[in-house]
């Protein structure tokens, strides 16, 4: 089955070659077709309500052409990119075979993409960011209470999923074996030294791997 990885980083990143930029080549060699989905540099957590349906829809129109070319849809996405993806697949139907959430800034309980056949987690007890961006989004929701399905942020990113789909497998990146690959913090596994290594392996687990 001919294979798309559609890239999506965080909110605030102004260049996305830092983070999930370079999963591309990893994707490259197993074969997989590699769109990265920019949206921009926004630093503050009020244009992410406004604008993150608007994202959602563009990336659900992208992976509804890549299913009508008859490959198989997976999204690899970082911070607020798993609430876009979120979005995606629960308000505009996106078709989502696998995806790969790193520090994703989701509610625990939330899936990420409901109904994929692959998912994966990838967290470490020292992301604070996403928890400084769940409780904004507390916050946000008595302030907007629309906001609330449009920034479904939450501390994922540290803690891991902890709802009740039966297809989501976690990796705490910040215990492995391995001491020197240890990850602890938002953005870890992308730092040199660090990305070498995870980023192949979650990369094939996402399109070889084990189911859960």
């Amino acid at each position: 089955m001919k294979q798309v990885v559609i890239l999506i980083h965080g909110y605030n990143i102004s260049n996305p070659s830092k983070t999930v930029g370079k999963l591309r080549d990893p994707f490259e060699k197993l074969g997989c077709i590699v769109e990265n989905h920019t949206y921009g540099y926004l630093p503050l957590p009020i244009q992410i309500t406004r604008r993150n349906p608007r994202i959602a829809k563009k990336v659900a129109g992208r992976c509804k052409y890549w299913k009508g070319k008859g490959y198989e849809v997976s999204l690899a996405v970082h911070s607020n990119g798993a609430a876009i993806a979120r979005i995606a697949r629960e308000i505009h139907s996106a078709p989502i075979d696998r995806i790969l959430a790193i520090h994703p800034a989701l509610r625990t309980t939330l899936t990420p993409a409901q109904g994929a056949k692959r998912t994966i987690v990838v967290f470490n007890g020292g992301d604070t960011a996403v928890v400084a961006g769940g409780w904004l989004g507390k916050i946000s929701k008595w302030i907007m209470p629309k906001s609330w399905d449009t920034r479904p942020w939450g501390k994922m990113g540290q803690t891991g999923y902890n709802g009740t789909a039966g297809n989501v497998r976690n990796i705490n990146t910040g215990e492995i074996a391995l001491e020197d690959k240890r990850c602890w913090g938002h953005s870890d596994e992308f730092e040199k030294g660090k990305h070498e290594y995870w980023l192949p392996v979650l990369a094939y687990d996402l399109i070889n791997g084990r189911n859960k």
